[in-house]
């Protein structure tokens, strides 16, 4: 566990440049979600930007073939693999504080309240967008390399961008319709179930995710 903490730390230091891009989506993140009066958009979005942080390291590793010198620090394959994960996991929690805070300042300009249960419902479903994506995204990595993958990594948030306006086109009285409907209602009755699940999914294919990438890094030749 160790060694994955130890490639936490190389993967931080390498992004480190990068920060000020970070801190730049931040304003641009709460300048949006004053200016759109609606500050429960922040979370979905800071967490879109963070699983494009996860990339960094990947991008930065095949530019300065990274991979050789965590040979030379005894790494194993599979503490890279935990480590590049546990990477993503402390990108995605900071992104949720930031996100949080920027809501909270966003409201106090627009004099908005904000109500606790909406916004944990939006960073939860956030999560799930980020887990979404970076369990594509990871496996592709180790698999063919950033430069080769980048393309293809962008086919989850395209997937997201299509299917979310295609959602409101289901006729309300179709089956289809009705089903959404009636498991709106559900969460929006039981919200504490929405996290479970939100929570409960990103885990699960983070998990798997996990597996795969292990397995095909185990195999590729360096």
């Amino acid at each position: 566990m160790m060694k994955a903490v130890n490639v936490v730390r190389i993967d931080i230091l390498t992004v480190k440049p990068y920060m000020k891009l970070f801190l730049l989506l931040i304003a641009v993140g709460l300048l949006f979600g004053m200016g759109n009066k609606e500050p429960y958009v922040i979370p979905p979005m800071f967490m879109i930007w963070a699983s494009f942080f996860v990339a960094y390291p990947f991008s930065i590793g095949e530019k300065n073939s990274l991979d050789r010198l965590y040979g030379t620090f005894a790494l194993k394959r599979k503490d890279i693999v935990a480590g590049r994960y546990i990477f993503s996991l402390f990108s995605a929690i900071l992104s949720m504080i930031f996100a949080i805070l920027s809501v909270y300042v966003s409201s106090v300009f627009i004099k908005k309240d904000i109500e606790i249960e909406a916004l944990l419902f939006v960073v939860c479903f956030g999560f799930l967008m980020f887990a979404a994506v970076i369990s594509f995204q990871i496996p592709m990595y180790f698999k063919v390399g950033y430069t080769k993958a980048r393309v293809l990594t962008y086919l989850p948030l395209m997937l997201i961008g299509f299917a979310a306006p295609m959602i409101s086109l289901i006729p309300s009285d179709s089956t289809v319709g009705r089903l959404f409907s009636d498991i709106g209602k559900i969460l929006e009755e039981k919200t504490y179930m929405a996290y479970a699940i939100f929570l409960g999914a990103s885990i699960i294919v983070l998990y798997i995710s996990y597996l795969i990438s292990s397995r095909i890094y185990e195999k590729k030749d360096i």
